[in-house]
């Protein structure tokens, strides 16, 4: 198997900027304009954008994070975990002026989500260091 390509650092880190800044500037938007009375959601069934939306936050913020240090610890997670559980329920409080319905039950599903990313990203940065690693041990064996 051939090597992967080597692709410098600061392109990596700068593309997954822009993805966060995208994807964080979208939810803020689409979480302060009003819903047109056509667009009405059925009681409760909101919850699952919101479960799912906070769960790309957070993989995405900890993607973020991790092309930025050199050891992701459990304090890693904590603090972007605590941002972004401070953020959600902001962004709950900042839907009133725009006469959205700020909901406690919506704000747990924000948590929850945060955490799905949170252990997502845990989950695929392992599967990620075992398979470079397979492939370092590839590239290294005699041939």
């Amino acid at each position: 198997m051939s090597p992967m390509p080597s692709i410098p650092v600061t392109r990596y880190r700068r593309l997954i900027s822009f993805v966060l800044a995208v994807y964080w500037s979208a939810l803020f938007v689409s979480t302060h304009v009003p819903v047109p009375q056509s667009f009405d959601f059925p009681e409760g069934s909101d919850k699952g954008l919101h479960w799912a939306a906070y769960a790309g936050l957070g993989f995405l913020s900890c993607l973020w994070r991790s092309v930025r240090i050199k050891r992701f610890t459990a304090g890693q997670y904590a603090g972007i975990g605590i941002v972004l559980a401070i953020y959600g329920l902001a962004d709950e409080l900042l839907q009133i002026p725009v006469h959205r319905t700020a909901d406690v039950v919506d704000y747990l599903f924000d948590l929850l989500g945060i955490g799905s990313g949170l252990l997502a990203f845990a989950a695929t940065r392992k599967w990620l260091s075992r398979y470079w690693e397979s492939i370092q041990n590839r590239q290294d064996a005699p041939r």
